[in-house]
């Protein structure tokens, strides 16, 4: 798979909040020729079912606004990599990659191995420690 956005720095990348995308750049800069490519914004899961009281077409769009979203997806020859990119990690950020490293093997089996990864400008060394022993990448910009 290769991403439909190429392993560059883009005028504007879907949904990503403004805080994260010079972290975001900062990441391309020194690792994006590792990556064939990216997507963004990637929904995840099946989101929240509104029950039997709305439209078909309203119940459809509810889970599709409610799903959860990775930052970013970056394929790599034997690799995916699932990205959150926030300015701190914090504990919550560990689960939240987690959750979206299980939805994501969930709806790709058969694709290459997924890497759960948060890119962020402050780290300490004990959410290093953490994150690491969950198989989670943390890229420090």
């Amino acid at each position: 798979m290769t991403g439909r956005f190429p392993p560059t720095k883009l005028a504007k990348y879907p949904r990503m909040r403004a805080a994260d995308v010079p972290i975001w750049e900062t990441f391309l800069d020194r690792y994006g020729e590792n990556y064939s490519g990216f997507d963004y914004d990637v929904r995840l899961g099946e989101g929240v079912d509104p029950g039997d009281e709305c439209e078909p077409w309203m119940a459809q769009d509810w889970a599709l606004q409610t799903c959860l979203r990775a930052d970013a997806i970056g394929y790599e020859l034997r690799y995916t990599t699932i990205f959150e990119v926030k300015p701190r990690a914090n504990a919550a950020s560990i689960g939240q990659i987690l959750c979206y490293k299980i939805l994501y093997d969930e709806s790709h089996l058969g694709d290459p191995e997924s890497i759960p990864a948060l890119v962020v400008s402050v780290c300490d060394r004990d959410f290093v420690r953490i994150a690491s022993r969950y198989g989670i990448r943390v890229f420090c910009m």
